[in-house]
């Protein structure tokens, strides 16, 4: 609280700021525009082209687009192609269950599992990892980040590897298809409705303002003048010609576009706190310009509060005492605001935006402005320029629009939250609800969360063990603790929204299935490996809604051998349900399926089928048919673009998204914020790494790996907010994942050595290093990874050239440096390795 009360003191008030410089590019400022000697005329010109949907955004593709291979050639059996999925994925769905259990024995945790050499041939298992492995029954070591899940997976198909497949893989399936949905929902069609809203809202209050009383006018004047430059990127433009209004909101538009920190300003008659670091545009809105003014827009829009009914204290209110006095000027500016959505025949439009977020992220607690019209007319309210106005709202609301979450700032006491209205109204998701309990308010003098709050919330109980400090320190932390957790689990059940079945998949993963379960799923080490699942895949939720969703405030082939899907058939369960509830979302905001979520959604809901079917059978201790393992060896194969053809992404992984190539190969990393108290807390991940574990059910123990989600936690100053651009930059000292502790061994570090290597330039393989590193050895392998030529030499200082006979069918060599292991593959356009190590790296990142 304190650093929220210092902040509230150093800001002056939004109209005592000088005026502000022109912009620099991209935004950096609105300009103040001079003197006008007449209010514009309607209609107004339109948002530039690109701005409700950029002009250069690449075209959906679909699931059906170019990139997949439809038929195997001369009809291989073992080939990554839809007619071979097809035909194992209808053998799946019509086979009998009816097979004999196998029985299994748990691991001995000395025996070597089936498939140790294959998966040892390719890894080199160090004794610290054999170590892990034997102990928890799996492993991830450091050392192994080969890029994103689809080059992971495609990875482990060229390698010949027995494949795991993790939940984190599937849930980041979906976090990325939601992410180019939603992107593409709101570029061509939420975008252009908002502008449209906005211009008609702006071309109507001159006509509309002699039945408002004369500050009214001026606030909405404001108000809309706001949220237009936002939209349009340009400077305010009040309709009255009003340069002070220009002025004012031009001050506003510049602290919203720097997103510098939470402020005290002067608004509509009163000071209130606004967080102008929310509107820092992340994910997806960071990508165009076009994107960004529309989240800057939505937040203006949603987020700034119009005070109803006070209660305890009245919205937004600075400093550290709760002012329960009413606000009658914001009542009437809501009912204001209202009216003029009506008189501009607007209210379709807005409705339809208000469906949108609706079925996105679910409820609102806000007074709507449909809701407003209502009340209006029940409380008998002819004329807003008469001085009951407001009186006769607030008694109309009475004790209605109870809210159970802060979405911005409030001051210590404010136990009962004020009624309030916005245009758009933020979604309140059931985690927003859930903070409430832990902090300030609830549970005396603790102004922060951590990720481990968010895990015991989300259902694990291995979450405590990272919370021991704060339970000591305050203590009514456990009881309160449950009921967050009774409040994420019961809030909004029954509605259609995405999030909350994205939300329900996320804690899916706390359950424990009944049935067979590999040993190591009875480790304390897997409970935190599960807890980074849920906390990765929670932070993608946030990351994904952020806009939408309130945050809550202080107060291939057949060579594969074998596979596992890691169990977890509550999360795959809400998983077909968000499949479902996206086909009747996407039916309501795209009936004519230009975005082509139809098969988008039918295709995920087909292979979400297939991995509950192979789950439930591994549960039931069955071994995997013929069937179910040669679809899991059909994962990810991809090829690249060549003259005679374009690039292919083929197997059911790509087929989990709309567009195969930009959604499949879309980075894990990420960061999103979930609160904001004392410090705005953060959950992120980067690249997954790669899991090692014995699979000892559905026959004997054997090996199988994947990617496994790194999740991370973070706790920022409340002056700026960190967006993906940022949490690229952070160093690893600053990201915290105290729960990996148990599963992970930590990586060697990398040699002081740059390497080159071009095949065909005749000059060797080239090795610099700095100083003496002694033995090092370099084996050259193939497509699949298997070990071609092998040779060991003494490194010293300066250059060393080595010259193997190199075979033909060469795709790229591994490095041995002590314990250090790393694998490099020649380019496909450029055939080379030129890669520098160590220090030697950091030079080379300096260069650059």
């Amino acid at each position: 609280m304190k650093s929220l009360v210092a902040l509230s003191c150093l800001v002056v008030a939004c109209g005592e700021q000088p005026a502000p410089k022109p912009p620099a590019p991209e935004h950096a400022g609105i300009p103040v525009v001079e003197a006008r000697h007449a209010p514009p005329t309607c209609p107004l010109a339109p948002i530039a082209a690109g701005s409700g949907s950029d002009a250069d955004a690449a075209p959906t593709e679909g699931v059906n687009g170019e990139g997949r291979i439809a038929k195997a050639d001369h009809g291989g059996a073992c080939a990554v192609a839809d007619d071979n999925l097809a035909r194992v994925e209808q053998a799946i769905e019509t086979e009998s269950a009816d097979r004999p259990a196998a029985h299994s024995k748990p691991w001995d945790r000395r025996s070597k599992p089936k498939f140790d050499a294959l998966v040892d041939a390719r890894f080199r298992l160090l004794p610290d990892e054999r170590a892990r492995l034997a102990a928890n029954g799996f492993v991830v070591p450091a050392r192994f980040e080969l890029g994103g899940y689809a080059q992971t997976f495609h990875e482990l198909y060229q390698s010949q590897l027995p494949v795991y497949v993790s939940v984190d893989a599937i849930l980041d399936a979906i976090y990325a298809g939601n992410d180019s949905l939603i992107a593409d929902l709101e570029d061509r069609a939420l975008a252009p409705k908002l502008a449209q809203l906005l211009d008609a809202l702006a071309c109507t209050l001159p006509s509309a303002a002699a039945d408002y009383p004369a500050d009214t006018a001026r606030d909405l004047d404001l108000y809309v003048a706001v949220a237009r430059s936002l939209a349009r990127g340009d400077a305010p433009i009040s309709m009255f010609g009003d340069v002070s209004v220009e002025r004012e909101a031009a001050a506003l538009v510049k602290r919203a576009s720097e997103a510098s920190e939470l402020s005290r300003v002067a608004l509509f008659g009163r000071d209130r706190m606004i967080d102008f670091t929310a509107y820092t545009p992340r994910g997806h809105y960071a990508a165009t310009d076009a994107r960004r003014r529309y989240f800057r827009a939505g937040m203006w829009l949603s987020r700034l509060e119009l005070n109803l009914v006070s209660r305890s204290s009245r919205s937004s209110q600075p400093g550290t005492v709760p002012d329960p006095s009413e606000t009658p000027r914001e009542d009437v500016d809501a009912l204001a605001l209202a009216d003029l959505v009506g008189r501009a025949r607007q209210l379709e439009t807005l409705a339809a935006l208000d469906r949108a977020w609706a079925l996105l992220a679910g409820r609102r607690e806000d007074v709507s402005i449909a809701e407003l019209a209502k009340l209006r007319d029940t409380s008998g309210i002819a004329k807003l320029t008469d001085p009951d106005a407001a009186a006769k709202l607030r008694a109309a609301i009475g004790d209605h629009f109870q809210r159970t979450a802060r979405l911005h700032y409030m001051p210590q006491g404010s136990t009962v939250l004020p009624a309030i209205a916005t245009l758009l109204g933020p979604r309140v998701v059931p985690d927003a609800a859930a903070t409430r309990p832990l902090v300030n308010g609830e549970t005396p003098d603790r102004e922060n969360l951590g990720a481990a709050d968010m895990g015991y919330v989300l259902g694990h109980d291995r979450a405590k063990a990272y919370l021991a400090g704060d339970l000591a320190k305050f203590p009514t932390l456990a009881r309160q603790l449950d009921v967050a957790r009774g409040i994420a689990a019961h809030a909004q059940r029954g509605t259609d929204d995405l999030y909350s079945a994205w939300l329900d998949a996320v804690m899916g993963l706390a359950e424990k299935p009944a049935g067979a379960r590999p040993s190591f799923t009875a480790a304390p080490a897997y409970a935190d490996l599960r807890l980074n699942s849920a906390l990765a895949a929670f932070g993608q939720l946030k990351h994904n809604f952020v806009l939408v969703a309130g945050e809550s405030y202080f107060e291939g082939g057949c060579e594969i051998p074998d596979g596992y899907v890691e169990p977890a058939p509550a999360t795959y369960d809400a998983l077909l349900d968000y499949a479902a509830r996206g086909t009747k979302a996407m039916a309501v905001l795209d009936p004519d399926d230009a975005l082509g979520a139809r098969s988008y959604f039918a295709r995920l809901a087909k292979i979400l089928g297939i991995l509950r079917t192979i789950s439930r059978d591994e549960l039931a201790d069955r071994a995997l048919t013929g069937d179910e393992r040669a679809f899991l060896s059909m994962i990810a194969e991809m090829e690249p673009g060549t003259t005679g053809g374009p690039p292919t992404y083929t197997g059911w992984w790509f087929d989990m998204f709309r567009n195969r190539e930009l959604d499949g190969l879309a980075p894990a990393s990420f960061i999103a914020s979930y609160f904001t108290g004392g410090k705005i807390a953060y959950l992120g991940a980067t690249d997954p790494r790669l899991g090692i574990f014995v699979v000892d059910t559905g026959g004997p123990p054997r090996l199988a790996v994947g990617p496994v989600a790194r999740a991370y936690e973070v706790h920022g100053e409340v002056q700026h907010r960190l967006d993906d651009a940022a949490a690229t930059k952070l160093a690893d000292t600053d990201r915290a994942a105290p729960w990996s502790a148990s599963y992970t061994v930590a990586a060697a570090a990398e040699p002081d050595l740059h390497i080159r290597w071009e095949p065909d330039d005749g000059k060797g393989i080239e090795l610099d290093a700095p100083s003496n590193l002694g033995p090092v050895t370099i084996e050259l392998f193939d497509h699949h990874r298997a070990p071609l030529v092998k040779m060991t030499t003494q490194i010293g200082a300066g250059k060393t050239v080595l010259h193997p006979k190199v075979p033909a069918r060469t795709e790229g060599l591994h490095l041995q440096v002590g314990a250090y292991h790393a694998w490099f593959t020649l380019g496909e356009v450029e055939p080379m390795i030129d890669v520098s190590l160590g220090k030697l790296r950091e030079h080379s990142d300096d260069d650059e």
